[in-house]
C-alpha cells in the first residue's frame, strides 16, 4: 500500500514539473514569421575596399532578423563565420531577387556589386565575429552580439 502511494507521488511530482518546465520553453506564434530588419552592412565602403559601415550589432535570442550584407566590388569578399552559422536557423537567403531555401552556411562570398539578404531565427547567445578569409586584418570584419 505505501509503496503504491510512492509510485502515485512520484507520478504527480514528474507531471507537475514537466508542466513546469514546458512552460518556461514555448513560445507562441511563429517565430520567424516577421523579421526585424537590421541596418544594411556594406563591404569596402573606403577608398581601399576594406572597411564595413557597421562594427557592431546587438541582437537577441528567439527573434527573427533580416540583414543585407552589400558588396561594393572592390575586392572579392569571402565571409565566415562557422560560430555564428551554427548558432542560427537560416530561414532563407535573398539573392537579386531569388529566394534560396537552405540548412547552413560555410561562407559567403561576394565576387561583383551585389547583396544578399539573410534571414535568420537566433537561438544560442554569445559575440560572434563575421570576417573576410583574407581580408579581415584590412578591417573586414564585424561583429554580432547576441543577448
Amino acid at each position: 500500500m505505501l509503496r503504491l502511494f510512492f509510485y502515485k507521488l512520484n507520478i504527480i511530482i514528474l507531471s507537475f514539473s514537466s508542466l513546469l518546465l514546458s512552460q518556461n520553453v514555448m513560445a507562441k506564434g511563429n517565430l520567424i514569421a516577421r523579421c526585424e530588419k537590421l541596418e544594411t552592412q556594406h563591404l569596402g565602403i573606403d577608398d581601399a575596399g576594406f572597411a564595413v559601415s557597421n562594427q557592431k550589432y546587438k541582437i537577441e535570442t528567439g527573434k527573427c532578423y533580416k540583414l543585407e550584407i552589400a558588396s561594393t566590388g572592390k575586392h572579392e569578399y569571402i565571409l565566415r563565420a562557422p560560430e555564428f552559422f551554427s548558432s542560427i536557423y537560416i530561414r532563407k537567403l535573398d539573392i537579386a531577387n531569388t529566394e534560396i531555401g537552405i540548412n547552413s552556411l560555410r561562407s559567403i562570398d561576394f565576387d561583383d556589386e551585389v547583396s544578399v539578404k539573410l534571414y535568420f531565427l537566433v537561438v544560442k547567445p554569445g559575440t560572434y565575429e563575421i570576417r573576410d578569409k583574407y581580408l579581415a586584418d584590412k578591417g573586414t570584419r564585424f561583429e554580432i552580439e547576441v543577448e
